[in-house]
This record gives structure tokens, C-alpha cells and sequence, in this order.
């Protein structure tokens, strides 16, 4: 089969870059239409205005059924066009009718996460869309909005007019354009494709099927939060406006009126593109409440968490001085910027190729396990392969919203790359040292770099580089590595004890080998909700699964693992001692994890006091109960390699 032409690309050059955290205020400022910016606004003030500073602070507010505006605003509406402060704060009509308002302080604060171990599936996914967060308002006079918290973003709540006038409104020395929409029960009640009672499709929600416990506790999330419960409504209700009792609502009146504020725009916005384009409108509803299976029985949130992105759609389709024909073009052009796919590494070498015949000098090789998931809305060909192979390409049809895992063969080290790897796992990872796999959607392409094995681990040990927090849905998409707070960092290596003359049982090399695991806390942390776990062998058929905690206990987390995790009658535990910063575990090799040839398949996870889980060889999904092994040759450690 001929092999499609395509682009590759690799994970720096995606459009979507990583996201650790969107603010508030930045989503709701973006609710706020901007393609007007570029675009004059015809004045129709009078000649005393034309004086006054006409730079608007907001490009449009989008106001829907004459109802209550929220807007966030800063301090410079106080100020007049010298600068000055005004001495009448006012907000106003083009005609000078004078609208009642009040000033609020929104507080944006990050939730704590739940604690649990062994962490659920429900409780891992719990932060796939970024840190959670709890949101309250206050009103607040003038004065004291002069000198809000760090954390807080200020809003001006303006009542409607009794009749509605004008292409812009006053606030303070700001002029505002303001576009009045008309609420969304007149569509309905003058076009039947609307009608939900009529069976009507434009409010099908997207999550089908799929209705997971994660999941419905994810949705229930995002409701809470006044910049996401549309996108709750849009996956688990469709939007609805005669179905709006799946989720509660906010207790904080202000913060529900916001809520309701997004949701009656986005209801405004894909009713009217529906009645233009019903096929354009479901697939653009099916990309903004995107699901996707990415194990069997698992589906998460798949959609574009770019903030920006999803705004200037709303944006577009809610500009009612382009035509129709217009704002479904922009959406078009919208769905075409989505990611069609994404693929990430499941596992670096957890599974080894027998060697060929029995008396091969060869050691096994490492396949690397690659798992691409199909976000388009069509049924596209897959294949994942190593980049400099010259095997012909095994494309598979790969359908909508499903996912397809590949183990494929990691080509070996050369004899720089050896080299490279002595300084650390991290330095192997490096542009010019990784061997990359190659994950390709029809005309698509993305680089994945792996753990290329067996890794030979010399003196003074082998360096794991800092170990990467679960992935979040912008960093899934991104391929890129999560960081962390450097407060909480992990870095463990991999090395070997020498034998002690008055101990004969230090004679067997192979139970010499110790892993040295330091971790950074604060002082404040409960040490007893720290935990580290050993994980040897294949993933899913390990040979040991170990707990330690911080105290040294092992634990063997099996059955088959609690007799290894003795030394005759006695348990074995590891060392720890107080570091700066942090708690450093000398953890000795679990019996038998070295394999016959020498190899040894690692993988190590910790459970930090905050609930956040770290992996080494590499980041894991939420999904993902095991970590990534790494394939470490521990028969060159009395061997000469030349380091650089």
C-alpha cells in the first residue's frame, strides 16, 4: 500500500500548547466579543461625546433577552479621558438615560484535591481539565474596588434599559459597543426546528451513550463553575432550554446570573447556526462537548481547552452583523483549526522481545507501546511506527472518537546514545539523543520520543530525571510533559551497593541493587499520606507491585509479592533520612526483579500529601493504573563504557 503523503510534526510544533491554568476572568473577559475590535463602531452620541475617550475597554457586550449585564471591568472605567478621576461615576445610554448598576468582586480560588490511596479512577480524573477551582462574589463600593485581592476580578452588574437603544453604553469614561439579542423564545416559538418538545435535534447532547461515573462526576465539576457549566449542559443536557434540572445551581446568586449569563449566549448562538446549517451546527456542538473512548469502557473530555479558541467562536457566531452564510464559514474554519488526533506513549519497554534462538549473545529488545486516539468525525487510516524504519506502514481504520494502542519495535541505541544515556534518562530525551515513533492519522503525523532500552546502568548509578504529574487534557493534546511544583519534586537513581566483606549475603550482585528516591516537601506536609510504588516486570503481569511508605515499611501489594517483601522472618524496609527540602528512601531491589539476562523493567510511581500522583519513566494518563516501565541493562555495571 502506497503511503499517504503527510506532515510531521512534533510535539513543540503543535497548535496547542499547554495549559496549567486559564483565569477566570480571562475565559469571561473572552465572552466578550473581540472580532468587532478591528472593525470602527459608528458613533451616534452626541457632539459633547465626540470629545471624550471612545477607546472601548471591552470590543462588544453580547446582551441576550434584555436581561441583567455582567461585565468584567478594571479600574481605569473610574478615570476620565485625562486620567483623572471622575467625579459621577454613571453607566449610560447614547441618549444619556442612566442605568442602575452594582460593582462585585469575583474570587477565583483553587480547590484542594482529594486525597485517596490507592487514588480511583474517578479521583485521578478528577484534575483532566486543569486544577479545580471554587468561585464566590461580593459587592463592593467604589472605593474598596480600588483595592481588590491579587485573586479577585471586578465585574459591574448593569439592569437593563426598559427599551433597549443604541449601538453603544457608557460606563464611567469607557464606551462600550452593546449588541441587543433577542431572546431565545422568540426563535422558538417561530421556527419548529427549535422546538425541543418537538423532538427537535438542536439540543442533542453530545455524550451519547457514554455516561461513566468520571465522567458524570467530571460534568458535575465544570457545572459548578460559572465559565464552564455551559459545556456541562452542552455534553449532558444539550443545552436545553426546557431542561435545566441536571445539575444544580450555583448558591452565590451572582456567580449562577454569570453562569446563566454564558449559557443563554452559547444557546443564542448554535440555535441561530442550526437554523441555517443543522449539519454544520451538530458537528460543531459534537467538537465543543467532544468524548472519546480512550480505553475500552473509558471515555474523558476530548474537546479544545484553549480558552481563546472557543471564544472567538462564540464570538463569531453571535456577531449578527455578518450574514448567516458568513458566521458558518467561521465556524468551518473553526472546526478545521481542531485537533484531528493525538497519541502519546502508554508504555517505553514493558515488553521485550524473545530473543531468536537460545543461544543468541543478543539481549531482548524493547517494544514501546503507542496508543493514538481519533478525534475527527471520520473513520481515518492509523499507523504508528518507528521514524527511521524501512518496514512498509500496517495502516488500520481507525473510526471516530476511538482509540488505537500499537506495540512497535524501539530502534536501539547507537553507540552516542549510550553515551548520552549515562547522564540521565532526561538527558536521552534530549532533540538530538531520542529515537522517535512516529503515531499517523491519514495525512497527519505527530513524533513521539520513548525511553530507548535497555539503557546500560553504570557507575555511580543511573538518573531518572524529576518525575511528571499525571497529564491533563491540554497536555494529552499537546504532547507535552506536565510539570510540577518544584516543591514537590521527584528524582530517584538506580544503582548498586558495594558488597560489605562482614556480610556474606552481599556476595549476589544481584541483591545489591538499590533505588534512591528523594523527595521534596514542605515541612508542613503529613508525611504518613506519603507513599511510593515499585513496579517490576510487564505492566498489568508485573512481578512485584511494592508500596513504601515514608516510615520505610514495604508492602508487598499482592499476594505473590507479601513473601518478597521479607527477609526470612524479618520485613524489609527501606532507609530514610531527612534531607533539606525533602525525604531521601533508600529502597532495596525487590528479590528477583532483575531477570535472567539481566534486565530489569522499572517503574515508579508517588502518591504525594496532596493527592497528586508522579510517575517515572514518564507522565501517565488518569486512565492508567500502572506506570510506564523503563528497560535497564544492569549487566554493564562492571563493564568499561567510556563516559563523555
Amino acid at each position: 500500500m502506497k503511503q499517504p503523503a503527510r506532515q510531521i510534526r512534533s510535539a513543540s510544533g503543535r497548535r496547542f500548547a499547554r495549559i496549567l491554568c486559564a483565569p477566570l476572568a480571562c475565559s469571561l473577559l473572552c465572552t466578550l466579543t473581540s472580532a468587532a475590535a478591528a472593525q470602527p463602531v459608528v458613533r451616534a452620541t452626541q457632539a459633547a461625546n465626540e470629545a471624550e475617550d471612545t477607546r472601548p475597554l471591552f470590543a462588544r457586550i453580547d446582551v441576550v433577552d434584555a436581561s441583567r449585564m455582567l461585565v468584567p471591568i478594571d479600574t481605569s472605567v473610574f478615570l476620565d479621558a485625562a486620567g483623572k478621576p471622575l467625579t459621577d461615576f454613571a453607566v449610560l445610554l447614547e441618549d444619556g438615560t442612566r442605568l442602575m448598576h452594582s460593582l462585585h468582586a469575583l474570587r477565583v480560588q483553587f480547590a484542594v484535591p482529594s486525597y485517596a490511596e490507592p487514588a480511583t479512577q474517578a479521583t485521578r480524573l478528577a484534575q483532566w481539565l486543569g486544577p479545580r477551582t471554587t468561585t464566590s462574589a461580593r459587592e463592593v463600593t467604589q472605593l474598596e474596588a480600588l483595592s481588590l485581592a491579587e485573586d479577585e476580578t471586578l465585574f459591574i452588574a448593569i439592569d437593563p434599559p426598559a427599551r433597549p437603544t443604541g449601538a453603544t453604553i457608557w460606563i464611567g469614561g469607557q464606551r462600550v459597543p452593546v449588541q441587543w439579542l433577542a431572546p431565545l423564545a422568540a426563535q422558538l416559538e417561530t421556527d419548529e426546528r427549535l422546538n425541543p418538545a418537538a423532538g427537535s435535534r438542536a439540543w442533542l447532547p453530545t455524550r451519547g451513550p457514554m455516561n461513566t461515573v468520571a465522567i458524570a462526576d467530571l460534568l458535575a465539576t465544570e457545572a459548578a463553575q460559572p465559565e464552564t457549566r455551559w459545556r456541562a449542559r452542552l455534553v449532558e443536557d444539550g443545552l436545553s432550554p426546557i431542561n435545566d434540572t441536571r445539575f444544580p445551581r450555583a448558591q452565590d446568586p451572582f456567580v449562577a446570573a454569570l453562569a446563566d449569563q454564558l449559557v443563554r449566549r452559547w444557546q443564542i448562538a448554535l440555535a441561530q447556526l442550526h437554523t441555517h446549517d443543522a449539519e454544520l451546527a451538530l458537528q460543531v456542538r459534537s467538537a465543543l462537548g467532544l468524548l472519546a473512548e480512550v480505553e475500552p469502557r473509558v471515555s474523558v473530555p476530548a474537546w479544545n481547552p484553549l480558552p481563546a479558541s472557543t471564544q472567538r467562536l462564540l464570538t463569531d457566531l453571535l456577531d449578527m452583523r455578518l450574514s448567516p452564510q458568513r458566521r458558518a464559514d467561521l465556524a468551518t474554519q473553526w472546526l478545521r483549526e481542531q485537533p484531528t488526533f493525538t497519541a502519546w506513549v502508554r508504555d517505553d519497554g514493558g515488553v521485550l522481545v524473545e530473543k531468536h534462538a537460545e543461544e543468541s549473545s543478543e539481549p531482548r529488545s524493547p517494544l514501546a507501546t503507542i496508543a493514538l486516539t481519533n478525534l475527527s468525525a471520520r473513520e481515518e487510516l492509523a499507523w504508528i511506527a518507528p521514524r527511521d524504519s524501512a518496514a512498509a506502514p500496517d495502516p488500520r481504520p481507525l473510526e471516530p472518537r476511538r482509540t488505537l494502542a500499537v506495540a512497535t519495535p524501539v530502534l536501539p541505541l547507537d553507540v552516542a546514545g549510550q553515551q548520552l544515556a549515562q547522564r540521565g534518562v532526561a538527558a536521552m530525551l534530549a532533540p538530538d539523543a531520542r529515537r522517535d515513533i512516529v503515531a499517523t492519522l491519514g495525512d497527519d503525523a505527530i513524533r513521539l520520543s520513548v525511553v530507548d532500552g535497555p539503557i546500560a546502568v553504570t557507575p555511580p548509578g543511573l538518573a531518572t530525571g524529576v518525575f511528571a504529574r499525571d497529564m491533563q487534557l491540554a497536555e494529552w493534546l499537546s504532547a507535552a510533559t506536565p510539570t510540577d511544583d518544584p516543591a514537590w519534586a521527584t528524582a530517584a537513581m538506580i544503582y548498586r551497593e558495594a558488597p560489605s566483606p562482614s556480610d556474606p549475603g552481599t556476595t549476589n550482585p544481584r541483591r545489591l541493587w538499590r533505588v534512591l528516591v528523594e523527595c521534596a516537601l514542605p515541612d508542613t506536609a503529613d508525611r504518613s499520606r506519603e507513599s511510593l510504588w515499585l513496579y517490576t516486570g510487564t505492566p498489568n503481569a508485573a512481578i512485584h507491585i511494592w508500596r513504601i511508605s515514608f516510615d520505610g515499611t514495604i508492602t508487598g501489594m499482592r499476594e505473590q509479592d507479601r513473601e518478597l517483601a521479607t527477609l526470612g522472618d524479618t520485613p524489609r524496609r527501606a532507609t530514610v533520612a531527612t534531607i533539606p527540602g525533602g525525604v531521601a528512601l533508600h529502597i532495596p531491589m525487590p528479590p528477583g526483579a532483575i531477570e535472567s539476562d539481566g534486565l530489569l523493567r522499572l517503574g515508579i510511581i508517588r502518591m504525594d500529601a496532596r493527592g497528586v500522583r508522579t510517575a517515572w519513566p514518564r507522565a501517565l494518563t488518569p486512565w492508567q493504573e500502572e506506570p510506564s516501565r523503563a528497560v535497564l541493562d544492569t549487566t554493564t555495571w562492571d563493564a568499561r563504557i567510556d563516559r563523555p
